[in-house]
């Protein structure tokens, strides 16, 4: 028979989850002796293997692992490396993900531009490969030999990995983590690698993956110095080439020094190529093939010179050209660029699953063609061609001895130059002297008045603040958005979970502007469930409907446990309930996403253990937890409502205390140290980080435990000696850039939360003047502003900007006007409100009081 038949049944004992598998292993239980899926990796340092007690490696493995860099260096030894050559390949890439499907598909000239390594064989890298940035590796491999075609080495591979470096350092590669060795040298903490020499440290002899290269006019590339390149291999190269200003860009000039590719010939056919292709930046933007070049052989193309490569036709696949080594070859573009604008530009090298003898690969020099009747590109590496021309400024221009009286003339030009130099570096003295000393005068005259505004920006820094405090206990007080919700027989009714706009048109929606309008509708018997869950798409929540059945079964157990009819049930879930088309009134519903979660009779997190539809990720109880917004969420209904009707609904299990298990109350009280897809993104265009706009609903929930921190002291004792970690007073805003900033988040205000709140209780009528008191010297928090302005350096924080007044001149505006305005950076801002702290945050602070 052909085929096979399964049986499933459902186990009643429940065992525990296996959170992570020994190298080697995978399976819900690890039973499986082979890798297999895609593993997210934890800890600073760990073993990746192909198999696990056994002497072949799976046929048709499709493996992956994520190492998150999270700041810092991410360091890979490959130990034993013993796979098929040519088929089953370790493949590497930059970033969180690889390309769909990995790399099964013949390496296509773009596909993998994210790709930086790709091992075959069993011969390891002779040196650790280093990276700045996320990395993902994978291991595939066909259906046949699944050991390595020499006899001795073991099959598969070991990798042993590991974080260097401290989080956030700016500490280059070299000379401290690794040495750049006789291949390469060391340039502002990168190694910079001979012609010919590839990787990180310069440990491969022939290049692999995405290469980009410095902006520059020309250059030289050498596929490798190898002298035998590797099959089923593809490499990219990203030029980019500056414009001239008034002369567009019309081609690419090429001279192979070296052009050893292998050729189709009487009893072999090849598809190794050498390709030039444009694209809009490198990385992105559809790629237009500009040139395709090959080998050929010397018996079907004889030539005296010896020919060694061939220019094809792109809509006859036809030879149009030949070249020898050491000739100019002119790649035309279709059409000629801007005039004034650079030109993104890429050189692929692919190569098929076999070489018949060895052959050494390329040396080409490149540089900009700017087509005839313009002036010809020059450099040292691309002299002037016609002899009565010469080299001035990247240009080849006329030259000559000229007449007599042209000369003469040249003479006293450049003597009346001279003299006109010597007047204007006197006028120059004179005027720096004038300057210096009105300057000085100046600077005088800053400093005092700066002392006599210093106590004036004392205050401006306690409005701030006391605003800023007030904006946040307001912010919990109701609702910043109507609260949308679904009744409950008409939501299991729905089969599917449906958009905010379709539901709303429908009239299936029932709206509350206010809190008390919720506990109205409660005080009637109406029961209010919010349910939380991770979306398993990126499109759509749930393509699978796996929790819309989760959220049915939920909420007819709440009508059962509450006692009342399912329509007395009303549902908030967030792709019902937030606008998804309007981004204004969807940013004030995110915003009130704390209130909401707190306002209600039951917090309910459905979390079955499934697969995100996109990605392959596990998503489950653990990885819901791990996200800030659903920490969020939990605490805020923590907060206000206590653990007592918290719960989580899975698949087949009903309704479970939430937080009765050890740890999970904890690790939802660290809000701010879960995980964010804005900082993943590397918050595109400067957008605020969705920390910022936690930290103000937050910062109301505090203000509220604190203040009733005698009626429920268990709560409040959770929270008061970690004051400092749970809210930050910076945090790091991740940027894609190798040293990102850190901006403010909650600076200070959680003791002047605590201040506000003991000012509140003190009948006497001097506590308006103890509160100014309690507030003085604390530091503001996030204005949550857009972060394009703040590439600047510590040293430079207190220097004028452009767009912004200096603080050490007169002000126009007030600190506090100029924080509603926007006007300035929140680093700016911060650096002048923020003064020096002294002493951790705590409960005993003196900003507090000593009787509390």
């Amino acid at each position: 028979p052909v085929g096979f038949r399964a049986v499933a049944r459902v186990s009643r004992q429940r065992r525990p989850p296996v959170t992570s598998c020994p190298p080697g292993r995978a399976g819900a239980g690890c039973e499986s002796s082979f890798c297999n899926g895609v593993v997210d990796v934890e800890g600073e340092s760990g073993v990746i293997r192909s198999q696990e007690g056994t002497d072949a490696y799976a046929p048709y493995s499709k493996c992956g692992w994520r190492i998150p860099a999270r700041g810092r260096h991410v360091v890979l030894d490959v130990a034993t490396l013993g796979t098929e050559l040519v088929y089953d390949k370790l493949r590497i890439y930059l970033f969180h993900f690889a390309p769909a499907g990995f790399g099964l598909a013949p390496p296509s000239s773009l596909a993998d531009r994210t790709r930086a390594y790709q091992l075959s064989g069993t011969t390891p890298p002779a040196g650790s490969l280093i990276f700045d940035v996320d990395v993902f590796v994978t291991f595939e491999s066909d259906g046949f030999a699944n050991r390595p075609r020499e006899l001795g080495p073991p099959a598969g591979f070991e990798i042993r990995w590991r974080l260097d470096g401290s989080e956030g350092s700016d500490d280059g590669l070299c000379p401290g983590l690794a040495s750049c060795g006789a291949n390469a040298r060391c340039v502002d903490g990168a190694c910079v690698c001979d012609p010919g020499y590839y990787g990180s440290t310069c440990i491969f002899h022939e290049c692999t993956g995405a290469i980009r290269l410095d902006k520059a006019s020309s250059g030289r590339i050498v596929s490798g110095v190898s002298g035998d390149y590797s099959a089923a291999n593809w490499c990219g190269w990203g030029l980019t080439i500056p414009g001239r200003d008034a002369t567009p860009l019309a081609g690419l000039r090429l001279r192979f020094d070296k052009f050893n590719i292998e050729a189709t010939e009487e009893f072999t056919v090849t598809s190794d190529i050498v390709g030039l292709l444009r694209t809009e930046v490198f990385g992105r933007g559809p790629p237009v093939l500009i040139e395709r070049l090959a080998g050929f052989s010397r018996r079907t193309f004889p030539q005296s010179a010896g020919p060694v490569g061939v220019v094809t036709d792109l809509d006859t696949s036809a030879v149009r050209q030949t070249f020898a080594e050491g000739q100019t070859l002119v790649a035309e573009f279709s059409s000629p660029g801007a005039a004034g604008e650079d030109c993104s530009l890429m050189l692929s090298f692919e190569t098929d699953a076999n070489n018949y003898r060895n052959f050494s690969g390329f040396d080409v020099s490149y540089a900009p063609y700017y087509g005839p009747g313009h002036a010809p590109f020059c450099d040292a590496s691309w002299p002037c061609e016609d002899a009565s021309t010469s080299c001035e400024e990247d240009r080849c221009v006329a030259s000559g001895g000229g007449s007599h009286k042209s000369r003469k003339g040249l003479r006293r030009f450049k003597r009346g130059a001279m003299i006109f130099g010597i007047v204007l570096a006197c006028l120059i003295g004179a005027g720096l002297i004038i300057g210096g000393a009105i300057a000085w005068r100046r600077e005088v005259q800053a400093k005092k008045k700066l002392e006599a505004q210093k106590g004036e920006i004392d205050e401006d820094r306690i409005r701030v603040v006391r605003e800023q405090v007030g904006a946040a206990r307001r912010w919990v007080e109701d609702f910043q958005a109507p609260f949308a919700v679904v009744a409950g027989d008409t939501f299991v009714a729905l089969g599917e979970l449906r958009p905010h706009e379709a539901l709303r048109g429908e009239g299936k929606l029932r709206f509350y502007d206010s809190v008390q309008g919720v506990e109205d509708a409660q005080a009637r018997g109406d029961r209010f469930v919010f349910l939380s869950h991770q979306w398993l798409g990126t499109s759509h929540p749930d393509p699978s409907g796996l929790h819309y059945e989760a959220m049915c079964a939920a909420l007819r157990a709440v009508a059962a446990r509450a006692d009342v009819e399912l329509a007395s049930v009303h549902a908030w879930v967030d792709v019902a309930s937030i606008p998804q088309a309007n981004p204004g009134t969807q940013q004030l519903a995110v915003a009130s996403l704390p209130t909401f979660s707190s306002c209600v009779d039951y917090f309910i997190v459905v979390a079955p253990a499934s697969l995100h539809d996109d990605t392959g990720v596990p998503c489950d109880e653990i990885t819901y937890r791990r996200r800030t917004w659903c920490r969020a969420e939990v605490i805020a209904c923590w907060a206000r409502k206590g653990p007592d009707r918290m719960f989580v609904s899975t698949s087949g299990e009903g309704l479970r205390p939430l937080l009765d298990e050890d740890g999970v109350l904890d690790e939802c009280l660290d809000v701010f140290g879960g995980d964010l897809t804005c900082c993943r993104l590397g918050h595109p265009c400067g957008t605020p980080c969705d920390r910022e706009a936690l930290a103000f609903p937050v910062l109301g929930l505090v203000a509220e435990l604190y203040r009733d921190r005698r009626e429920r002291p268990e709560a409040w004792a959770l929270i008061s000696d970690r004051l400092d970690e749970l809210f930050p007073r910076n945090f790091v805003y991740y940027d894609r850039t190798k040293t990102p900033p850190t901006l403010p988040l909650f600076g200070d205000l959680v003791a002047a939360a605590m201040a506000t709140v003991d000012a509140a209780e003190d009948p006497d009528d001097v506590a308006s003047e103890s509160l100014r008191d309690a507030l003085r010297g604390l530091a503001p928090g996030t204005n949550c502003q857009r972060h394009v302005e703040q590439r600047t350096s510590s040293s430079s924080l207190g220097s004028a900007s452009p767009k912004t007044p200096s603080v050490r001149g007169p002000a126009r505006m007030t600190p506090l006007q100029r924080l509603r305005s926007g006007r300035d950076s929140p680093v700016e801002l911060h650096e002048m409100l923020t003064p020096e702290r002294k002493t951790p945050l705590s409960v005993s602070s003196t900003a507090l009081g000593a009787k509390h």
